[in-house]
């Protein structure tokens, strides 16, 4: 336990996390974490919580061996239609484990609902998205419509502004976009299928 400690400490050092910040992420009191701190004795639950927070792995917390990988927890965030438009789906924030050239600050993860992206997405699927990817003409895309609608579509430009979002299903119809539409985009970089 000695060593779960020390290492708790050190990533947090690290990553310029403090004591107050991992108490509010794993919603105890400061002086409930303090204690735990003191008598080498945190639950099994929250070490599991504790990882997460420090984007690792309870195996690296727990062993004083230097070369474990870091694992790395993105976001998933809820559901996106490949379909029929839906209002945004956020439910509580389930987190994903990814090896380190998946993970980015500006990442997280959807679950595709619908068979409108078939054949490249199907129902059930883990959409991994950048929010910082160059979106292009052609880019598969999470979007939001208006802070009410999302899903994922192909993105059509036309003269350099996102005027269509097409789905590669063709028994579903294009969504057109109006002139007043505020539509956020991430990109869509990886599909992670449910085997």
């Amino acid at each position: 336990m000695e060593q779960l400690i020390e290492n708790i400490k050190n990533l947090l050092q690290q990553k310029n996390k403090t004591k107050a910040d991992l108490a509010r992420f794993l919603e105890v009191t400061p002086q409930r974490l303090n204690n735990w701190f003191l008598r080498g004795n945190i639950p099994t639950d929250y070490v599991i919580q504790i990882a997460k927070f420090l984007n690792t792995s309870v195996e690296f917390l727990n062993n004083n061996n230097d070369n474990i990988p870091l694992t790395h927890y993105l976001p998933i965030i809820g559901e996106a239609s490949c379909g029929v438009p839906t209002h945004q789906f956020f439910e509580d924030v389930e987190m994903y484990p990814v090896s380190e050239d998946m993970y980015r600050n500006s990442r997280y993860i959807v679950r595709a609902v619908g068979d409108s992206m078939l054949p490249k997405i199907k129902q059930g699927d883990l959409v991994l998205c950048d929010t910082e990817a160059q979106v292009d003409n052609n880019s598969i895309i999470h979007y939001t419509i208006n802070g009410e609608e999302s899903g994922i579509k192909k993105a059509v430009y036309k003269d350099g502004k996102l005027f269509m979002l097409m789905p590669l299903n063709q028994d579903y119809p294009p969504i057109m976009l109006g002139e007043n539409d505020e539509v956020v985009t991430a990109k869509c970089v990886k599909v992670i299928s449910d085997l």
